[in-house]
């Protein structure tokens, strides 16, 4: 279960409530229609259980309930093994998926991607979709949100590699995710 927060530096003064403007415009509402539309495309995203909006008069706070996926996030990972060249192109190819269905992720960081390892199978999931939106892909033009998009990602696993410097992350990890990413293109 997921409450809703804000951030910025109004989280400061409110930390969970939004102005109310309908019911279609609330974050919960939009993160469930689309978590539904990518699970009907056969992406990899966790199974919406439940939602629920709580009105405050002109405001609202609002929760999500998802499946709970087995597995952990990239970086927990990453502190405790090396991924295999096999599962970085896994990774990339699985957010390629979701370029290529138009799925923007406004947070797509190495703590937003889930891994879990078995005997013969990998499995990939991307996780948290608030404020994120199905976009037009143009199939003539490079849609510069996906460069900017897959470069945030990249950031992600720089800052944490800065932080942890024992992380198992290089240069060659990011180039078979990238080899991935276009393969699914």
């Amino acid at each position: 279960m997921r409450h809703y927060f804000r951030g910025g530096l109004i989280a400061k003064f409110i930390t969970d409530s939004f102005l109310f403007t309908g019911i279609k415009n609330t974050r919960a509402y939009r993160e469930v229609l689309l978590l539904k539309t990518m699970k009907n495309l056969g992406l990899p995203v966790p199974r919406v259980i439940g939602a629920q909006v709580v009105r405050k008069g002109l405001f609202y706070s609002a929760d999500l309930l998802t499946e709970k996926l087995e597995g952990s996030d990239l970086v927990t990972q990453l502190k405790v093994k090396p991924l295999s060249k096999e599962n970085w192109y896994i990774v990339g190819k699985v957010i390629g998926k979701f370029h290529q269905h138009g799925i923007y992720h406004s947070d797509l960081n190495s703590h937003n991607i889930m891994i879990q390892e078995k005997a013969h199978s990998t499995n990939v999931w991307l996780i948290d979709f608030d404020k994120c939106e199905q976009r037009t892909v143009k199939k003539l033009y490079k849609n510069s949100w996906k460069n900017d998009n897959i470069t945030r990602l990249y950031r992600s696993l720089v800052k944490e590699k800065g932080v942890f410097p024992s992380i198992n992350f290089d240069e060659g990890n990011w180039s078979e995710l990238v080899r991935g990413y276009n393969s699914a293109l």
